[in-house]
């Protein structure tokens, strides 16, 4: 991992491929939202003070904590100071199978826990722990219900 790759910015290189004279480099600030800074298990409290949390089963609330906590615990081995450093640090983003690259599948049981870990992250976005960028939003593709709840 390169120190960039660890830095709190995002860069952007406009510009065309092959062009003599590219744009110069443009340096964003990563973007963390309000519950980038907390302990895991105040993560958790945040969840389970959401909205929309006394409207979900049990079942569902038993889920969503279960993969919140996996994809946190996968995160805390990457370096960062807060969970959205430590998102940008996984490579979740460009990656095909994001819960790979935070860690949350390593003990996860193939379908259930995948659905775990898909809900556990729709929670973690709720909470604004980690903003994943608009092209990964596009690619999670999120089904109709999930979509309302984070709208």
């Amino acid at each position: 991992m390169t120190a960039a790759a660890l830095a709190p910015t995002e860069t952007d290189r406009s510009g065309s491929a092959g062009s003599t004279n590219p744009e110069p480099e443009i340096v964003r600030p990563l973007r963390c939202g309000p519950g980038d800074g907390l302990g895991l298990e105040e993560v958790l409290t945040r969840i389970q003070a959401l909205p929309v949390w006394p409207d979900w089963p049990s079942d569902r609330q038993r889920t969503v904590l279960r993969g919140a906590r996996r994809i946190l615990v996968g995160l805390s081995s990457q370096p960062g100071t807060g969970w959205q450093q430590r998102w940008a640090a996984s490579g979740a983003e460009a990656s095909s199978d994001w819960g790979a690259a935070v860690g949350a599948h390593n003990s996860a049981p193939p379908v259930r826990g995948r659905q775990a870990t898909r809900q556990g992250l729709m929670a973690l976005m709720l909470a604004q722990v980690i903003l994943p960028g608009y092209g990964f939003l596009i690619t999670l593709r999120v089904a109709g219900a999930s979509f309302a709840e984070v709208r």
